[in-house]
């Protein structure tokens, strides 16, 4: 009898000692089940937009800031983008650059904003403050002041509407004076 209180006086302090111990790692694991992840960064960034298997536009930023809020799903660009816009056989047509965007996913356009230089493969460059990209319409418009130098005229204006490529453009409301031919 005096073995069998014994052994479980041994048994019972054993089941003790080992069930008063925890697993290190179990106290290491906190999870936060209502987390609530809005921004997301990521560095580094090149956007690629292609149509069966063909590049058309490259986007490239050293920063990007990705808000996930419902109903405001939206891409932020603190450190500027630069943009190269191609043409169907695969050439370089315009490179855009910009310090500050923003790329709204629901209506698909990218708001390019601070020292916004676009330069065309003619040499043409835009200087203004904002340029918007609509990325379906596959077009470049701004509403604000814009200069355009040419090889020939430097010509001011408010308003802006062009192709993708920087190929086709107009200025709304021109001012100031330009050479004309003949």
């Amino acid at each position: 009898m005096k073995r069998c209180t014994y052994y479980l006086t041994l048994l019972i302090w054993g089941i003790c000692f080992v069930a008063c111990k925890s697993a290190p790692e179990e106290q290491e694991i906190i999870i936060e089940e209502d987390l609530d992840v809005e921004v997301e960064t990521t560095y580094g960034v090149e956007l690629i937009y292609s149509d069966s298997a063909i590049i058309n536009v490259i986007v490239k930023s050293p920063k990007m800031l990705t808000h996930s809020k419902r109903g405001d799903s939206r891409q932020v660009f603190p450190n500027g983008i630069a943009v190269d816009f191609y043409s169907p056989n695969g050439k370089v047509q315009s490179e855009l650059t910009c310090k500050k965007a923003t790329r709204y996913e629901k209506d698909k356009k990218i708001v390019m904003q601070d020292s916004v230089v676009w330069r065309s493969r003619a040499g043409e460059i835009l200087d203004s403050e904002e340029l918007v990209w609509d990325e379906a319409k596959q077009r470049v418009s701004s509403d604000r002041f814009v200069k355009i130098s040419t090889q020939q005229d430097v010509i001011h204006g408010y308003g802006f509407e062009a192709d993708q490529g920087f190929t086709k453009w107009k200025i709304i409301s021109p001012q100031g004076e330009m050479g004309v031919e003949n």
